[in-house]
């Protein structure tokens, strides 16, 4: 500014420079308000999409079991060969005779039922050299082979629906990959554990009777 301004001009000319460098503070918080803005959405996108997209997954497959994805025969299946419905465990026995306690475990399971009928087991304190019996013991009534029949029935059930398709006759097992395939094709397959099994691609509208 001029020196020969007058007091008046000076004082405007002060205040003109505070209110410039006020607008220029408050458009600097301006962009600084929206950079810390878009990094924070940036950041909740980062952690949150995923769980997003699990949730959505999860809630895709508890309307698939709603609408008869997992059916009371399959549900009926799951109870025969799990492992909390093949063993009945003895908690505090006074016995402490091996022979003795199968002998009583024996009786007690005759009273339940032949489905009750099984080998007993016994868990021993350590150390190994000088194992004793402790006063747990259980009852396992139930085996594998339940758990292969009813995957061998899958695999074969599971053909004879495919074989049912048009042009479809020459679909083969493979008990071995646990598969079934049209030529180089998988149609069906059982992962390990699955009673059942999963149709693929065109055969995924099948369902077991």
């Amino acid at each position: 500014m001029p020196d020969e301004s007058s007091p008046g001009e000076k004082a405007i000319y002060s205040m003109l420079q505070i209110m410039n460098s006020q607008t220029a503070t408050l458009n600097g918080l301006t962009a600084l308000h929206g950079t810390i803005k878009r990094e924070t959405q940036e950041a909740i996108s980062v952690a949150v999409d995923p769980l997003r997209d699990e949730m959505r997954d999860l809630t895709d497959r508890v309307q698939r079991l709603d609408m008869g994805g997992c059916g009371q025969r399959h549900l009926s299946l799951m109870n025969r060969v799990d492992v909390a419905h093949r063993r009945m465990v003895f908690i505090g026995s006074e016995v402490m005779d091996t022979s003795s306690r199968e002998a009583d475990i024996h009786a007690f399971a005759s009273t339940l039922g032949a489905d009750f009928q099984g080998q007993p087991g016994h868990f021993f304190s350590v150390p190994r050299n000088s194992r004793k019996i402790t006063r747990v013991s259980y009852l396992e009534f139930g085996t594998l082979e339940k758990v292969n029949l009813t995957r061998n029935w899958a695999l074969r059930t599971a053909t004879e629906l495919i074989k049912k398709a048009p042009g479809c006759e020459n679909a083969q097992v493979d008990f071995r990959a646990r598969q079934v395939r049209i030529g180089d094709v998988t149609v069906f397959e059982q992962s390990p554990g699955d009673l059942e099994g999963t149709f693929k691609g065109s055969f995924s509208h099948l369902r077991f009777p």
